[in-house]
């Protein structure tokens, strides 16, 4: 997909996917779903890589990990995040060298964790707007990093 040049472009951190998908915290699941919602009319949700594939690694063993080391569960669990995955029509983001030395410089200025600096780096590089999370380091090290806004999701009917 490309991106449509009149929508902001958005990244969604896996934490937030964690929280639509799992339905653990009704009204974080609630935040995300409204910026799921408004892809493709309000704004472009940008997907790095690496955020799908954090989202299908913690996905795998359920809310609080009640499936445990259950290979059929983890299977089922990856196929169904995969499918929801494929039917979206987010705008991919593969880590290239630019995110990836971005990344880099991230995580040495502001001591982010390697997946955390790549979910940065990939708002950054492609000019992305906001970058939506509930982890706290990222929300910690928001006022450091000038390139792109980070905060969390807000609720439903408040982003415009």
């Amino acid at each position: 997909m490309t991106k449509p040049k009149d929508l902001p472009l958005i990244v969604i951190d896996s934490c937030c996917y964690l929280h639509f998908l799992l339905r653990d915290n009704p009204d974080k699941a609630k935040n995300v779903a409204d910026l799921i919602r408004r892809h493709d009319k309000q704004h472009t949700v940008v997907v790095p890589t690496t955020v799908e594939l954090e989202t299908f690694g913690r996905y795998k063993t359920g809310p609080g990990g009640k499936y445990g080391n259950k290979p059929s569960q983890f299977r089922k669990r990856v196929a169904d995040a995969r499918d929801w995955f494929s039917t979206q029509r987010f705008m991919p983001a593969d880590l290239d060298p630019w995110v990836a030395n971005t990344s880099i410089r991230l995580m040495s200025q502001n001591n982010l964790k390697g997946m955390d600096a790549v979910v940065i780096a990939t708002a950054i590089v492609h000019e992305a707007t906001t970058v939506f999370t509930y982890d706290d380091q990222m929300l910690k090290a928001a006022s450091n990093i000038p390139e792109v806004k980070i905060v969390e999701p807000p609720p439903p009917g408040t982003l415009f």
